[in-house]
């Protein structure tokens, strides 16, 4: 017995079904027989590892990291908030100057 372990692969002694290890590791088995992790490809060669990589079949690194729009260069810039909230403080003094002068000549 000894003899025929010997002469034998490692083939020969161990089997794994294909299914089993996709579900319980998520590798697969190649033509070759080796396992591999088939997320762990570049599919796109944006240098982000497929597991990792938002959009896999989009090569833009930026899109791909951070998870942006496509169009986010083409956009048109928001307000500030900042010149939001001065516009309408001036807004609320134009409107009670208004009424401040109304009621003046109502008098």
């Amino acid at each position: 017995m000894t003899e025929a372990i010997k002469m034998s692969s490692f083939d020969d002694l161990v089997s794994v079904d294909e299914e089993d290890l996709k579900q319980a590791l998520g590798l697969e088995i190649d033509d070759d027989g080796n396992f591999y992790d088939p997320l762990a490809k570049d599919l796109d060669n944006d240098g982000i590892p497929d597991r990792y990589d938002n959009d896999f079949k989009d090569s833009d690194y930026f899109e791909s990291t951070y998870d942006v729009e496509d169009n986010l260069h083409a956009r048109e810039e928001k307000p500030s908030i900042l010149g939001q909230i001065s516009k309408f403080k001036s807004e609320e003094e134009k409107d009670k100057n208004q009424e401040k002068s109304e009621k003046g000549q109502e008098r």
